[in-house]
């Protein structure tokens, strides 16, 4: 125990949510999977903390954590009376003197949209990574032994509203949304000893309420917008007044960072194009290259990865999206066969224009929704072509989605094939902040065959794409791929086909010849089981003109795909 008796507040998260993932935002998916489907042994490597400062303080902890401590600092709490931990040390920073514990958690039981979907699909059921880990925190025997009212806050708070679900996990209070105005007052109350309210919504911050983080955040993350104004009815971020950071906020989180020994900056928004924007959903070109010119500029600063964009304000400016390349240059978090790619997660969500006007209208603005097929693959054609490969969401399950729904968007993953992307196919879930928290989450028994064949199609492509890096070990003989289509028939004949049914055997035969070439995506798309196509899918095959042919003379097509659209053939119809 440090500091005479104890700190008098406490922030930590789960060791999942503490973990550096080796610097890669996107090997933090794999905290969504099934805690029980990695070894322990390598689960714990991939969450190996940076070693604690002298105090026992965390170098690094989650952007969010950060921002309440900078707010306590600011807001009549001392240095010696707040620090942020990795639970590995809070037996030694807490004591009889601390007052109350905050934690945070992006995923508490492990009820997020990759949770919920991959601990289903994995056919292995039990909590997610995320979960287990939050479970093993709250054990933490120092928490047991002070007894110290506990506080929880972040994006995955209102999982815990439950008042049985509360008490079990031994929390007081739980506080919901921006908490930047709201958290100074509920610690002063716990300080003081005084009872505290089992929920809080939190008051919306003005924008002189939110600090600028003092101490490291991991992946170097500094936010540089907050919010994104298109109303999507089934996301979080949606429900967030939209607002910008000027530069000069931003490069002081950058040097914070820095000053921690952080190389890499993760530029947090919810649509790195629209920052600056003047007008309503239309790109600000200089004031986007100008911060990421800025952010690249800092000494120290080495890579430079961006956390969300979205599609439309590449076609508006695709010079903007050349520029950042230029600007981001060989500090890129990520290579694709040798060579630097920008990545970014893009929501596309659903082929359906119908669903798209039904959920979220905003997400093609300033276009028209019901052409949003012909917005994605131009908008993929501009980002391929200056080198950027989108990590890619898909929804299924939406509410109200039909059979005709689920070919169109099938039909638009079918013409996505020729791009370089990575896809995340997930199951709806009614996440209890967003605007459809009443609906029905889908689960794995409500699964159709053509929902089945989304995620046989996505992970297809994935395989098909990746499999170069993920089988770099493999050499690609007749006796190999006959070793892995023998696997995969393992797997479905003795598992998955026990945990799903027939409707799982697509999947496990797709996978097991990824050794393979496919040409599929060459040709016009069809019924996967040979039924008939929506009259609204053959209507848009006959209207629609090939935005990005493919160019021939190249013997393996889905390897050396080309593009030549610089500037946008598609446009604003009036």
């Amino acid at each position: 125990m440090g500091n005479n008796g104890g700190r008098k507040v406490v922030l930590t998260a789960s060791i999942a949510e503490m973990a550096g993932w080796d610097a890669d935002p996107f090997i933090a998916f794999a905290g969504g999977f099934p805690g029980r489907l990695f070894p322990k042994f390598l689960l714990r490597s991939l969450y190996q903390p940076d070693p604690p400062n002298a105090d026992h303080s965390a170098p690094f902890a989650p952007y969010g954590l950060r921002k309440i401590e900078a707010t306590l600092l600011e807001n009549g709490f001392d240095d010696e009376d707040v620090i942020t931990v990795h639970p590995s040390r809070i037996k030694h920073v807490m004591g009889p003197k601390t007052k109350v514990v905050g934690v945070s958690s992006m995923d508490p039981l492990g009820m997020a949209y990759v949770s919920l979907t991959y601990t289903s699909l994995t056919g292995l059921g039990g909590t997610a990574a995320t979960g287990l880990e939050f479970w093993r925190l709250m054990q933490n025997p120092a928490f047991r032994k002070y007894q110290t009212p506990r506080i929880l806050g972040g994006a995955g708070s209102w999982q815990l509203q439950n008042p049985k679900l509360r008490q079990q996990y031994g929390f007081d209070c739980i506080v919901m949304g921006e908490s930047e105005r709201t958290a100074p007052k509920i610690f002063e109350k716990a300080v003081r000893g005084e009872k505290l309210p089992p929920i809080v919504t939190a008051e919306r911050p003005a924008d002189e309420d939110i600090p600028i983080i003092r101490n490291g955040a991991i992946y170097g993350a500094v936010e540089i917008s907050r919010g994104c104004g298109r109303g999507c009815q089934f996301c979080s971020p949606t429900m967030k007044f939209r607002r910008n950071f000027p530069i000069e906020k931003i490069l002081k989180e950058v040097r914070a960072n820095l000053r921690g020994g952080a190389n890499m900056i993760l530029l947090n928004t919810d649509d790195v194009f629209l920052y600056g924007s003047k007008e309503r959903f239309l790109p600000n070109r200089e004031a986007v290259v100008n911060l990421y010119k800025a952010v690249v500029a800092e000494p120290g600063v080495n890579v430079v990865q961006t956390a969300h964009a979205s599609l439309a304000p590449a076609i508006i400016d695709p010079r903007m999206v050349q520029e950042i390349t230029e600007t981001i240059g060989q500090k890129s978090r990520y290579f694709y066969r040798g060579n630097p790619v920008v990545t970014v997660e893009v929501g596309v969500e659903t082929g359906s224009p119908r669903l798209m006007q039904e959920h979220m209208r905003g997400k093609a603005l300033p276009y028209d929704v019901s052409e949003w097929p012909e917005i994605v693959c131009e908008a993929y054609g501009i980002l391929n072509d200056a080198n950027w490969l989108p990590l890619c969401t898909l929804v299924t399950g939406l509410p109200k989605e039909t059979e005709e729904d689920v070919l169109l968007t099938l039909d638009l993953v079918h013409r996505l094939r020729r791009f370089k992307t990575f896809f995340v196919p997930l199951f709806f879930v009614s996440l209890e902040d967003c605007a459809l928290r009443k609906e029905k989450t889908l689960n794995l028994r409500g699964l159709t065959e053509l929902q089945w064949e989304m995620f046989v199609e996505c992970w297809d492509h994935n395989l098909l794409h990746w499999r170069d890096t993920w089988l770099a070990d493999i050499k690609e003989t007749w006796i190999n791929r006959q070793l892995i289509k023998l696997i995969g028939g393992f797997l479905y004949l003795a598992y998955y086909r026990y945990k799903h049914g027939g409707k799982s055997k697509r999947m496990l035969t797709r996978i097991a010849g990824i050794l393979g070439k496919d040409y599929r995506f060459m040709l016009p798309f069809s019924h996967p089981f040979g039924g008939e196509l929506p009259k609204v899918l053959t209507q848009r095959h006959q209207q629609r003109i090939s935005l990005l042919p493919v160019i021939p003379g190249s013997e393996d097509v889905p390897r050396e795909m080309h593009y030549a659209n610089y500037e946008a053939q598609y446009r604003l119809r009036t």
